[in-house]
């Protein structure tokens, strides 16, 4: 009976160990290649990504990412949000060791369980040039997500329905690892 219930402990171990047991993972990964953003007037935009184009090591590492939580506010009658990941200090002191430029930013791209949720731009804290795709800017200890800058809110339902942001595969997340703030 002793030997059953090591073997029974040892595939236990082995099979947590393996990973099989875990919640999901949020990670941010640098890109290897700048990739070309779909705007057509000249402004860097959304751009779409491929695991190929990704460095071999996250950036932001899931054990990393502390919370996340959305603030939304009325703005001239225009819904606005900014999206929130709660990282450590030294995660924004590695993210802004970058050498980010100032017109266009860094790439990188968020993924859930190694799936590409969306690719954005590290942007220069002291950059004012504008970006119509996901902008993330990184100061004391998070990391503000937002769909473009500036963003002065939603214009209409639509335009807030596809935000890219928005995923639900990375909401489930958050939520099932107990991240997802109020």
């Amino acid at each position: 009976m002793k030997i059953i219930k090591f073997i029974i402990s040892i595939g236990i171990l082995i099979f947590a160990v393996n990973g099989y047991g875990q919640a999901c993972k949020i990670e941010f990964y640098l890109l290897n290649k700048i990739i070309v953003g779909d705007s057509t007037d000249h402004l860097v935009s959304n751009f779409h990504v491929t695991i190929d184009d990704l460095e071999e090591t996250a950036f932001i590492a899931d054990n990393e990412i502390n919370s996340f939580y959305v603030r939304r506010y009325i703005s001239e009658n225009k819904t606005v949000e900014k999206h929130f990941f709660i990282v450590p200090k030294a995660v924004v002191e590695r993210i802004n060791k970058q050498e980010i430029p100032l017109c266009c930013g860094k790439q990188f791209a968020l993924l859930v369980d190694d799936n590409i949720v969306y690719g954005g731009y590290f942007w220069n804290f002291y950059s004012s040039f504008a970006c119509n795709g996901i902008v993330a800017v990184a100061f004391n200890e998070a990391i503000l997500i937002q769909r473009k800058l500036p963003d002065y809110g939603y214009e209409n339902e639509m335009e807030e329905t596809t935000d890219i942001r928005k995923n639900e595969i990375l909401f489930n997340c958050l939520k099932s690892t107990n991240r997802i703030k109020q």
